[in-house]
């Protein structure tokens, strides 16, 4: 679990619907990438370099909406299965 999600989760701030929902799925997107990456690190540089396969967009921005997330979680599940192109 990432660090600043259990601190958020110490503070006892209660979230509305929609951003729990977020927050979950980022969760997840972020476990993905560390489990893919092997490396938090490598995990945060793939996120921040424009992917040819997202027609050059960074991948850190497509989180932001659902559509982006699921563009973001479909290219870290293609390099899990070595699928590239």
């Amino acid at each position: 679990m990432l660090t600043a999600s259990i601190i958020s989760m110490q503070k006892k701030t209660v979230y509305g619907k929609e951003i729990s929902e977020r927050i979950y799925e980022l969760l997840g997107l972020f476990g993905l990438g560390y489990e893919v990456f092997a490396f938090k690190e490598r995990f945060m540089h793939w996120l921040m370099a424009p992917s040819k396969m997202l027609r050059n967009k960074f991948s850190f921005g497509l989180p932001d909406s659902s559509p982006g997330f699921e563009m973001a979680e479909n290219e870290i599940v293609r390099i899990q299965n070595n699928v590239y192109g």
